[in-house]
């Protein structure tokens, strides 16, 4: 494509420019890292997180939107985190919508600057322009997805957008897209607080190739190593603790995993969903077919973060899947809200929280009825508890005093990957040391290549031997730059 789309939202501008020349583009290569290049050179030191002189850059990578790799799905949006005040915040996401953001002509967009009033942008076959979104602003995810095809007049356009979690600024609303996909980490939050309610794209360009023999060949021998997702699988899914037996209970003070947290879940209606171009089959949509909400329909990625969000405040069944389809609606980052939530429930069991500060809610653990009005307190930061849960656990756990603070969990202010890390040392290390809260997890490959497998020695860190010593600090190391290579050549993990 070749070129980066800048946006100023102060004034309406918009303008075209070339990517960056050849030798920043083999040093920093694409998507987080060439958009962190961006956003180092351009923002202001005394930016704050919601000020219009804070700037998101969104970058594809080079592997994004080819078509001949399994997986060149991937956008990355960099920007000054809401969650921590000062470092990066950084949110990436896959489907469709990145492809089609090169089909329309760019590899990446700039934001700057923020509008009067709800604006969205519009880019089809390489032409941009602001939107009033005035008749949009307040709607869930899901709807401004379908209203806004249906503005633009292409059923195959796609659309990022922020729900109402992002229009009222919680410091973790996501971006959302493609109905499955999120990109967590506060980017909606920051879109929020410009007054962009979306970026809808459209085109039928297609990337250039310097050598598309080599590209085909690669994709195949990476196709190989894909695990496809299954049907049964989302059917006795537990979530991501499952894979060492444990999962975060009552605001992470129990570990318990039973069937119980899974009970419904086989008579529901699955359908798989592919990505671009890839046949792994991450996300998938479901059918209730069981319990209070049977009927609903659901639509959830791969990730597990969205079941231990509803596990950690002792909810289980069909009521979890019912409660993250919610959550993702309103476009709440699932850790913030259940790290915030799960002090509110147990300062509430320990008598430090009454219904005068809960809007009348009993936060007992397990009530389903005050999780799905706390949802709506939270996106809208509605009563002091709905505008605290938005702020974050950090905030509410110092509002309410006494010994709280002790039971937040965040990170400088964000949320872990809300998943039950103590048994996996090296993961839990790099949750506290990370920038800004909740990162991915990840790393290699159970049967890599032939040409590759050499690669894939991993010594004290193998599967069937325990780490020790400097075992721990690689597996940190590998945990970490895994997600962080994929994020930046426009792949998944």
């Amino acid at each position: 494509m070749g070129k980066i789309l800048r946006v100023d939202l102060t004034t309406g501008i918009l303008r075209d420019e070339n990517l960056p020349e050849e030798p920043i583009l083999k040093k920093f290569i694409g998507g987080q890292a060439l958009a962190s290049y961006i956003l180092l050179k351009e923002l202001s030191l005394d930016a704050t997180p919601f000020g219009p002189e804070n700037i998101v850059v969104m970058m594809t990578g080079p592997l994004t939107g080819n078509g001949f790799t399994p997986g060149g799905t991937k956008m990355t949006a960099v920007y000054l985190s809401p969650l921590t005040h000062t470092t990066l915040g950084r949110g990436a996401t896959s489907g469709y919508w990145a492809t089609y953001l090169k089909a329309a002509g760019y590899d990446g967009v700039i934001l700057t600057g923020a509008a009067p009033k709800p604006v969205y942008l519009y880019i089809n076959e390489g032409k941009a322009e602001l939107r009033d979104a005035a008749k949009f602003w307040g709607l869930g995810t899901r709807a401004t997805e379908d209203h806004l095809r249906e503005a633009v007049g292409h059923r195959e356009a796609k659309v990022l957008c922020i729900g109402p979690a992002g229009e009222n600024m919680n410091r973790a609303a996501m971006l959302a897209n493609d109905y499955n996909h999120f990109a967590a980490h506060s980017g909606g939050a920051v879109l929020g607080s410009k007054k962009l309610k979306a970026i809808v794209v459209h085109g039928t360009k297609r990337p250039s190739f310097r050598d598309k023999a080599k590209l085909v060949d690669a994709g195949w021998r990476w196709h190989q190593t894909l695990q496809q997702h299954d049907v049964k699988k989302k059917k006795t899914k537990y979530g991501h603790g499952e894979a060492w037996g444990v999962l975060n209970n009552l605001n992470w003070r129990s570990t318990e995993l039973s069937p119980a947290h899974i009970r419904g879940f086989g008579e529901n209606e699955v359908v798989l969903r592919p990505c671009f171009q890839c046949a792994r089959l991450c996300p998938w949509d479901a059918k209730l077919g069981e319990g209070e909400f049977k009927g609903t329909v659901v639509h959830f990625n791969a990730g597990g973060e969205w079941l231990d969000t509803f596990f950690n405040l002792g909810i289980k069944g069909n009521a979890v899947l019912y409660l993250a389809e919610k959550i993702n609606n309103l476009g709440i980052e699932c850790s913030h809200f259940s790290c915030g939530a799960g002090v509110a429930f147990e300062a509430w069991e320990k008598g430090l929280l009454g219904p005068e500060k809960t809007n009348g809610l009993k936060l007992e653990w397990g009530n389903v009825e005050a999780v799905d009005k706390l949802l709506d307190m939270a996106a809208r930061r509605e009563g002091w508890l709905g505008n605290l849960l938005a702020e974050g656990p950090k905030q509410l756990a110092e509002a309410i005093g006494g010994d709280a603070p002790k039971w937040a969990v965040h990170t400088k202010g964000g949320t872990p990957a809300m998943h039950e890390w103590r048994p996996m040392l090296g993961q839990m290390l790099r949750e506290l040391v990370a920038s800004g809260g909740m990162k991915l997890q990840g790393g290699g490959s159970p049967k890599p290549p032939p040409d590759l497998r050499y690669r894939e020695d991993w010594g004290p860190l193998a599967a069937d031997k325990p780490m020790a010593g400097r075992g721990r600090m690689s597996y940190l190391n590998n945990t970490v730059n895994s997600p962080a290579s994929s994020a930046v050549v426009g792949s998944p993990r």
